[in-house]
Parts: C-alpha cells; sequence; structure tokens
C-alpha cells in the first residue's frame, strides 16, 4: 500500500510541475529589427552567354525570372549578445535586369557587420565554339551559379558598392527543366 501510495504521490508531483511549469512566462523575447539603422550594399551580377566568338565577349545581366537573390546577416551585427543569422526580406532586396545591378538594404546597429549574399542557379545555356566547325557555335545545356556567394561589408548610414560577380557556367548536357 505505501508502494502505490509513493507512486500515486510521486506521479501528482510531476504532472504538477509538468503543468505549473507551462505557466511560466518564457524569458526569450522576440528579437526586433531597427530599420531606422540601416546601410546599403550593391553590386551588379553578369555573365557571358556567348564564347563562340574572340574575345573580348559581351557580358549580360541574367533575366528578372531567372534571380533569385537571398541575403542574410548576422542578429549579433544588429542585436548585441544575439546568435543566429536574419534573412533580409524580399522587399528589401531590388534587381535590375536591365544592367544586372542588386541593391539590398541591410539592418546594422550603430556597429554595422557583414552581410551574405546568395543567389539560386538556373538552367540556361552557352554558346561555344564548335571544334568540328570553326565558323559555326555549338549551344551547350546546364547551370549558371554564383559561386562563391557574395560576402560585403556594412556601416550604418552608408551605401557599399562592391560586388562585380560573374556567373559560372557548368554544362550538364541534357539538363532540360530540372532546377537547382
Amino acid at each position: 500500500m505505501k508502494k502505490a501510495l509513493n507512486f500515486f504521490a510521486g506521479t501528482a508531483l510531476l504532472l504538477s510541475v509538468g503543468l505549473f511549469g507551462c505557466l511560466k512566462e518564457d524569458p526569450a523575447k522576440q528579437l526586433e529589427v531597427d530599420w531606422n539603422k540601416t546601410g546599403i550594399v550593391s553590386g551588379k551580377i553578369l555573365y557571358v552567354n556567348d564564347v563562340s566568338g574572340t574575345p573580348p565577349y559581351k557580358y549580360e545581366a541574367p533575366r528578372a525570372q531567372d534571380v533569385a537573390l537571398r541575403a542574410i546577416v548576422a542578429y549579433s551585427d544588429f542585436v548585441d549578445g544575439a546568435g543566429g543569422v536574419y534573412q533580409i526580406p524580399n522587399d528589401k532586396i531590388t534587381y535590375d535586369p536591365a544592367t544586372g545591378v542588386f541593391t539590398v538594404e541591410v539592418p546594422t546597429g550603430d556597429k554595422g557587420g557583414e552581410v551574405e549574399i546568395m543567389m539560386s542557379d538556373f538552367v540556361g545555356t552557352r554558346l561555344e565554339p564548335n571544334p568540328e566547325l570553326p565558323t559555326q557555335s555549338v549551344r551547350k545545356d546546364g547551370y549558371w551559379a554564383l559561386t562563391p556567394n557574395i560576402k560585403l561589408e556594412v556601416n550604418p548610414g552608408q551605401t557599399t558598392v562592391g560586388a562585380y560577380k560573374r556567373l559560372t557556367f557548368t554544362e550538364q548536357p541534357n539538363v532540360g527543366s530540372q532546377t537547382f
């Protein structure tokens, strides 16, 4: 009988701790972004779609539907003592397909920080010289990638211009409509 009583008392104690433990307020608070303390980074993304002729090759900007930019910044850059990374919302990132220029508004806090800009790979083609018929070109299937990611220092109230990146092409025959 004593064992059964101890069992029920222990179970009741564990249940009460569990139930009442949930009533405590969570000490973690949501991190908020102060969009009044920001910096701007800007750059250009270009690629050479036709390498069949003689250099210098013509650089072009990727089409808007091919460009999916994402930018992250460390929380500690704008919230003291915070960990992890913050993904900058899409409405703070712009891209102009006519020029290849992008801009990102970055929360900085008082001390500035570093932003990392990434782009999704996209399927495409490139014209290359035909080794068998030098007067003709060959269309190669593959995908375009931004490698490595762009990392830029950003300071509050300033615009940082500096990322001029050329996309790299990786041939992959019969790539079709795959997305990477």
